[in-house]
């Protein structure tokens, strides 16, 4: 687990049911898309692999770290594919 606050209001992922505060999901959200670590964004428990789909970041961080998401992401998969 990213969270330890006993009180929380938070989220679950699906299919894991993995849960973490807003809080947490945000600041993990945010360390990975400030880092450019945003392709194939994991579940951040160990031994957990379910993909988080962008539908779900865009509902846990702020619209403008969204877009920096959407723009990371577009120019990674540029420079995957170039063509």
């Amino acid at each position: 687990p990213i969270c330890w606050e006993e009180q929380k209001e938070g989220f679950s992922l699906s299919p894991c049911s993995h849960f973490e505060c807003l809080r947490c999901w945000e600041e993990f959200f945010q360390t990975k898309i400030m880092g450019g670590d945003i392709l194939n964004i994991k579940c951040p428990h160990p031994d957990c692999d379910v993909e988080i789909p962008a539908n779900v970041i865009e509902m846990l961080v702020t619209d403008e770290l969204f877009a920096k998401y959407q723009q990371f992401s577009f120019l990674s998969r540029l420079r995957m594919e170039p063509n």
